[in-house]
């Protein structure tokens, strides 16, 4: 994971966003309710998943791909559990303290059973990235939310060349 260090957090942030769209201050979707503190961890991690999907693939789209099997197949590269995992180990050493104990609680959640054959670790972690995820979109914090999209998705493409290299 070192090579992943020159990732320039400045440059993350000033880059187009998805969510630019949102006028400043608005929400996309209503949540007077409940703040994002209180909504349990695994409702966050459901919403982050969505929230992570619909920003891998509106980015590859943006990259020309326009073939849906493609894009279904890239969009899962991005977002299956063992890359997420990738994607919060990365951010860890980056999130503020409210920020690593949202990805803390997701990862502690009790949330299930992976897949036959799949590590158990690797969907806890990914469960916090995906919780991390849903709780700066509740808490409409989008230019962060957009610096941690963008970061974990450098973060996959990395590991991806880091793997190509090995072979």
């Amino acid at each position: 994971m070192a090579s992943l260090m020159h990732i320039n957090f400045q440059e993350v942030a000033m880059e187009s966003n998805f969510l630019d769209n949102i006028p400043a201050g608005e929400q996309f979707l209503q949540n007077k309710k409940s703040p994002p503190e209180e909504i349990p961890v695994l409702v966050l991690a459901y919403l982050g998943d969505a929230v992570y999907d619909l920003y891998i693939r509106q980015y590859l789209i943006e990259q020309g791909i326009t073939r849906l099997n493609v894009l279904h197949k890239k969009t899962t590269g991005y977002v299956r559990a063992e890359k997420q995992a990738i994607a919060i180990r990365f951010l860890e050493e980056h999130l503020s303290e409210d920020e690593a104990a949202v990805a803390r609680r997701g990862r502690n959640a009790k949330n299930g059973h992976p897949k036959k054959g799949k590590d158990i670790g690797i969907y806890h972690y990914s469960t916090g990235m995906e919780a991390l995820v849903g709780y700066l979109y509740l808490k409409q914090n989008y230019k962060r939310l957009q610096e941690v999209l963008t970061i974990a998705r450098e973060a996959v493409e990395m590991s991806e060349i880091s793997l190509v290299q090995k072979q």
